[in-house]
């Protein structure tokens, strides 16, 4: 008997203003702290999380002022401008790198540019007019206009490799820094050489300090610099057993240190007031659970990002790191739709949602039922919605490996155990659930009699789906030459090789209205791996052609069916890639977030993704309806891509950040 953890039925509340308004979600992030900087200007930091987001805070309440998703790709360096409301962001997919400036507060993309190998560094001149990366090939240095993007002829005759690259406020001077120990001063307008000199030679995290611009930091190995930039003496030095992070406030002089020491680590904060490092607070030990990423210092806060997207504050009285900022979204493996009911596997149960939003329609005088209970299963479930509106549950963990069949009351209609190792796939067709095991045990279980009605065992496959009432589809790894994929005769167990020059098959689906069948691998071609879809020829699986590649290795890509038009397929691949196939014609939906996993509900298409964020798109165009959000206390919110309004929960208020005009406001929610 099922244990109601959590009933709420309540009148939605709509929270509402006029004129043109931002929701900024107080969620926290979800990946690796790759950098946190300070603008100390206009008193404002910015984190940046690997996959593709960043946060502002205000520093002086240490209020959220904006999050949002800038790429999909990985991000690498966040650069904060001197001039105005950008921020640049180099960020990598499987092939090249990408330099992109954004203006924070709108939102708005001011350039993107293509950079084929990692920059060997990115920085910003002192004014923010231009932006300037070094590069292993020629020019050794690349200027950009950094308002749109420009290439500029300055310095693109030099003739060593930099590694570090200054330009001062006065625009006249350019110091670089070689491998080598070599500093360099150049006039910026002539490239004419004015000054040489020789330091420490592998230094990297340089920062020339503007408080006393004479000199900068950086670090070798174990080992942290203060060096006078004109003769290229280090003046001071100091050695650390294990360095794992070092953090230079260029305005004010302060860094940071990050050691570890045995199984603890060790945060202290230096000055570098007369020209020397000196400790000027107690320092801090943390424990070996912590897995710090990313330093910041102001003049009232110390900053911590951990590899799980969690943000500490230093209290150096008490020598503790007290919680600033961590994701506070439910952590969703799979969902499932039917009809205007929304169900979502969470990690503590399972949580449904009945509401007209599901089904695609905007009904604001509705009173949706929010329900979290037991889940029967325990641990990491997936789902499969069935044509009857019942449900197919199946547990995806190491352990226990089983699935369930619900109806849309939660009683369970079929329960099967009968499994070796772990579940790997699940299919259902005519009332037959076909499941593929980790060990390569294929079965065909009746619902009705519910029992076995067939078995087939194989190494190496990976995914199987029905061709036809007859025949299976078993991809799997090309190993020693056999092919990626069989056909399997239900009768008689007989196999065919589908002949194909991927060398994994993970996922297929066969469309019987139209008589197509669909497949994603891997291919190897040109020193690269890519993703490849193709469509089969139905009567000769042998013959196919491809439909979608993506550079890259994504065994997540997915592939669905549209149940009310044969003609049509959806398929998620790439990092944010959906794409909507008919025929030969191919639309890409207008999407940047990393994407687990999409859904078809109708003419709906929902996707979770990897920030455990749910997106609804209208299928035929590709349109953004709704972002959803689940929260971890229960409250929810449900945000139309372009509304003055939301709707959620009543405890959702303090989740959802308001701003209009770029002031904060607060909304009033009415029934």
């Amino acid at each position: 008997m099922k244990r109601i953890l959590t009933v709420l039925i309540f009148s939605l509340l709509v929270f509402n203003v006029a004129g043109a308004t931002k929701f900024v979600i107080n969620r926290g992030h979800f990946s690796p702290i790759v950098d946190i900087r300070y603008d100390e200007k206009r008193n404002l930091i910015f984190t940046a999380e690997q996959r593709g987001a960043i946060s502002v805070w205000d520093a002086s309440d240490e209020s959220l002022r904006n999050h949002f998703q800038i790429t999909s790709n990985t991000i690498d360096k966040l650069l904060i401008s001197p001039e105005d409301n950008n921020v640049a962001v180099l960020s990598h997919d499987t092939e090249k790198y990408y330099l992109s400036v954004w203006n924070w507060v709108t939102e708005k993309n001011i350039l993107t540019r293509i950079i084929e190998e990692q920059p060997l560094f990115l920085e910003y001149s002192a004014t923010g007019r231009y932006i300037f990366y070094g590069n292993v090939a020629t020019p050794s240095l690349t200027f950009l206009n950094a308002r749109n993007g420009v290439q500029l002829n300055y310095m693109n005759r030099l003739p060593s490799i930099y590694d570090f690259g200054y330009l001062g406020s006065s625009e006249r001077n350019l110091m670089t820094y070689s491998s080598s120990g070599a500093i360099k001063f150049y006039d910026f307008r002539t490239s004419e050489e004015k000054l040489g000199v020789s330091t420490i030679d592998g230094l990297t995290d340089l920062n020339v300090i503007q408080s006393n611009n004479a000199f900068m930091s950086g670090v070798k190995g174990n080992k942290i610099y203060l060096i006078e930039r004109l003769k290229g003496t280090a003046v001071d030095s100091k050695s650390f057993q294990e360095l794992r992070s070092f953090y230079q406030n260029r305005d004010n002089g302060h860094a940071l240190t990050l050691e570890r020491s045995n199984r603890s680590f060790i945060l202290k904060k230096w000055s570098t007031d007369n020209d020397s490092f000196t400790e000027i607070s107690s320092p801090i030990i943390l424990n070996s659970t912590y897995k710090i990423t990313a330093l910041v210092e102001t003049d009232s806060l110390t900053l911590a990002g951990d590899e799980n997207g969690a943000i500490y504050k230093a209290d150096w009285e008490t020598g503790k790191l007290l919680p600033f900022s961590e994701d506070i979204t439910e952590t969703i493996s799979d969902l499932s739709i039917s009809g205007k009911t929304l169900t979502l596997a969470a990690d503590d149960g399972l949580i449904s949602i009945e509401a007209p939003f599901f089904s695609g329609s905007l009904v604001t005088n509705t009173s949706p039922v929010f329900e979290k209970k037991d889940n029967p299963l325990g641990g990491q479930t997936a789902f499969l919605a069935l044509e009857d509106g019942s449900t197919l549950l199946w547990n995806k963990g190491n352990n226990n490996p089983s699935f369930l069949i619900m109806d849309s009351e939660d009683r369970i209609l079929f329960e099967y155990s009968d499994f070796v190792s772990p579940i790997q796939d699940i299919t259902y067709l005519d009332g037959n659930i076909i499941t593929l095991e980790r060990n390569g045990t294929i079965k065909i279980i009746s619902r009705e009699k519910q029992e076995q009605l067939f078995s087939y065992s194989a190494i190496g496959l990976q995914d199987i789906s029905m061709v036809d009432h007859r025949t299976l589809f078993a991809g799997r790894a090309s190993t020693a030459g056999k092919s990626p994929a069989i056909t399997i005769d239900i009768s008689t167990k007989e196999t065919l090789t589908v002949e194909d020059n991927r060398f994994l098959i993970f996922d297929s689906i066969a469309v019987e209205k139209s008589n197509q069948f669909f497949s994603l691998g891997l291919l190897e071609e040109d020193g690269k791996t890519k993703t490849v879809l193709r469509r089969h020829n139905y009567d000769n699986l042998n013959e196919s052609e491809t439909i979608l590649i993506y550079t890259g290795e994504d065994i997540t890509a997915q592939v669905l069916i549209d149940p009310t038009d044969s003609r049509t397929i959806y398929a998620k691949l790439g990092t944010s890639g959906i794409y909507k196939i008919t025929g030969r014609n191919v639309t890409k939906y207008d999407n940047n977030k990393p994407v687990k996993k999409i859904y078809l509900n109708g003419s709906v298409l929902y996707s979770l993704n990897e920030d455990n964020s749910i997106s609804m798109f209208r299928a035929s165009s590709g349109q953004k309806l709704y972002s959803i959000h689940i929260f971890k206390d229960d409250s929810w919110a449900l945000i139309p891509a372009s509304s003055d309004m939301y709707f959620g929960s009543e405890s959702v208020e303090d989740k959802i950040i308001s701003y209009r005009s770029g002031r904060r406001i607060d909304l009033k929610p009415v029934n």
